[in-house]
């Protein structure tokens, strides 16, 4: 997750994934006649009473620290993994 949001259903989505949801009942919607039809929460399957999406902002900032230090621990694993020598002779 990289911009988590919260939708008008309270739960907490990726933007992008909610925007194409919401777009897709839109499309939907409007193949289905002029009467627009509210998109639904994918979680709770009840009309969403508003588009509008909040960035969680907290919830952000704490994804990019973990994928930091995700990252940094990588880094430092690579660092001390021993590097296998085949077909070394020794005491030859």
């Amino acid at each position: 997750m990289e911009d988590p949001v919260v939708a008008a259903d309270g739960h907490t989505y990726e933007r992008k994934l909610i925007e194409k949801w919401m777009q897709r009942a839109q499309a939907a919607g409007s193949a289905a006649g002029p009467s627009s039809i509210a998109p639904r929460s994918p979680m709770t399957n009840h009309p969403l009473p508003s588009t509008v999406l909040v960035p969680i902002l907290a919830l952000r900032s704490a994804i990019r620290e973990w994928q930091e230090q995700q990252q940094q621990r990588w880094l430092q694993q690579q660092r001390l993994a021993p590097i296998p020598c085949r077909g070394v002779a020794v005491g030859v």
